[in-house]
């Protein structure tokens, strides 16, 4: 079966021809060696997810290469990866509407906080250090 995490070789031939279903949109669906490797090493489904630090060792890169690279090919070329941040955790190829929700739900939340913050920094004057823990020692 086309991309099921256990033959890479024959699974790179075809990574271009199966993400150029999103052609219309607009997306670059041309990868390069090194996404093509990614997407290859990239398990179908959720319940097989690869840990980025395997990844990262079977590509020989650090880990914050492959979150860009797994960055990159979901937001230029459109290709369908998910990540699973509990057990199993990692990266896999996303196969149905389930593991897209799957997948978006702890994005949506980390927006939620990343949203929070914000408004918490744009809201509140700047106050030092000093400030803090003073107020810290009143309290006590």
């Amino acid at each position: 079966t086309f991309l099921d995490g256990n033959n890479p070789k024959n699974k790179a031939t075809n990574i271009v021809a199966f993400c150029r279903h999103n052609e219309s949109g607009g997306r670059n669906m041309e990868l390069n060696k090194q996404e093509q490797q990614l997407v290859a090493l990239l398990p179908k489904g959720r319940d097989h997810p690869r840990k980025i630090k395997e990844i990262a060792g079977l590509m020989e890169i650090d880990a914050r290469t492959v979150r860009f690279l797994v960055s990159h090919l979901i937001t230029v070329h459109g290709c369908p990866i998910g990540s699973s941040p509990s057990n199993p955790a990692g990266y896999y190829w996303i196969e149905n509407e389930t593991e897209r929700a799957q997948a978006l739900g702890p994005l949506n939340a980390q927006v939620g906080k990343m949203a929070e913050r914000i408004s918490a920094w744009a809201n509140h004057p700047i106050i030092t250090k000093e400030e803090v823990l003073n107020n810290q020692d009143k309290g006590a």
